[in-house]
């Protein structure tokens, strides 16, 4: 259980810095007035694609240490990889 919580804890230190950074950034483009919310909706846009790359990136990339694309447990090993827990 002290792992789950170790990795909850780096999960959400990205998160909340993601939600320091971002919504402050995010209410400066609004101009409700003219109702114009473009630039918001520009600025998360291109930051859920850029995290989406990243993600694929670092999927490929795991993909080549290890044979294909299926997805394992934590409990079991790979094979030429040393996994820390």
């Amino acid at each position: 259980m002290t792992m789950v919580g170790t990795r909850l804890g780096m999960i959400f230190m990205f998160v909340g810095c993601g939600f320091l950074i971002g919504t402050p950034i995010a209410s400066l483009m609004l101009d409700l007035a003219k109702a114009d919310l473009w630039e918001a909706q520009l600025f998360s846009g291109v930051f859920v694609t850029a995290g989406t790359v990243c993600f694929v990136i670092l999927r490929l990339i795991l993909v080549k240490k290890v044979d294909g694309w299926e997805i394992r447990d934590s409990w079991q090993t790979y094979e030429g990889v040393e996994m820390v827990y």
